[in-house]
């Protein structure tokens, strides 16, 4: 073509518009449509797949009846410029952390977030959301901390059989165990590092099955084996009391979600994803895996 076009320009003005039509013909004739490449059309119906699912998993979960707990430093009706008020739909059960002198949390700001966060150095339970208490054999948790973490996270109990289930941070470990009593229990661990600054979103998932625990870091499922100690039971399902830190140690808590129910892996992921989004936090991985 470009042989042609240096020769129409020793022709006359018409010639040359004659010629020119021809050639742009021609050129229309032999020359495909620009269209994309079918690796990024099946990217983008893959990637819109992936969203309606995504929304598909989180309205059912967050409609859910299963969900008991979800408390956030996010939602000004749930905070105040001192302390947690109220959880939704569980109630915190002491109206002290609504004082300044109280042991409940206080607000402090994220250093990694720029938003407000909830700092334990103490534990505070949560009141049922009926009087049959957090009843279920099989319970999910789902939380955004901001590290350094140490100490009991979470504990969801039932004090009369001695059974208790809980997320702990130590130095460089986070475990999820099911203590049937203090000699029977099955316990998750993976490696991390739980003292230094960065952000956490953990889940975790417990029953209705011995063997059955799932613990999520960062929306990475680990893989290691659940290790027994003793002889484990099944979870009961009994009412149980949800409490938050222990004393034993102290961390910043901007959001958790207890559920009723064991989610599976890859709705711990979506739901991970989903609470980091809301903190405008980029460090969970999409596992399409799961």
């Amino acid at each position: 073509m470009g042989v042609q076009k240096s020769r129409l320009w020793r022709f006359s003005t018409g010639s040359v518009a004659l010629l020119g039509s021809v050639t742009c013909i021609a050129c229309f004739q032999n020359c495909q449509p620009l269209t994309p490449s079918s690796s990024a059309v099946q990217g983008e119906l893959a990637a819109q797949a992936q969203f309606q699912a995504d929304q598909q998993t989180i309205s059912s979960l967050l409609d859910s009846s299963a969900l008991v707990v979800w408390n956030s430093a996010l939602n000004p009706g749930i905070v105040t410029s001192q302390s947690v008020v109220s959880s939704v739909p569980g109630q915190l059960s002491s109206t002290a952390a609504l004082t300044s002198s109280s042991t409940g949390p206080t607000l402090v700001s994220s250093s990694a977030l720029g938003l407000p966060i909830m700092n334990f150095t103490a534990a505070l339970e949560l009141a049922p959301p009926s009087t049959t208490g957090f009843a279920s054999n099989a319970f999910t948790i789902i939380a955004l901390f901001q590290g350094p973490i140490n100490g009991t996270l979470l504990t969801i109990n039932e004090s009369a059989l001695q059974e208790e289930l809980d997320l702990v941070a130590t130095s460089s470990t986070l475990t999820a165990n099911h203590y049937t009593d203090g000699n029977d229990y099955e316990s998750l661990s993976t490696t991390y590092a739980t003292t230094s600054s960065g952000v956490f979103v953990v889940a975790s998932t417990y029953g209705p099955s011995l063997g059955s625990l799932n613990l999520m870091v960062n929306g990475s499922l680990v893989k290691s084996a659940v290790v027994n100690t003793g002889s484990p039971a099944v979870i009961a399902s009994a009412a149980r009391s949800v409490t938050i830190g222990s004393g034993n140690g102290s961390f910043q808590l901007g959001e958790v979600m207890i559920m009723s129910t064991a989610i599976t892996p890859a709705q711990l992921n979506t739901m991970s994803r989903y609470l980091a989004s809301r903190w405008n936090f980029g460090g969970v991985i999409y596992d399409p895996s799961l």
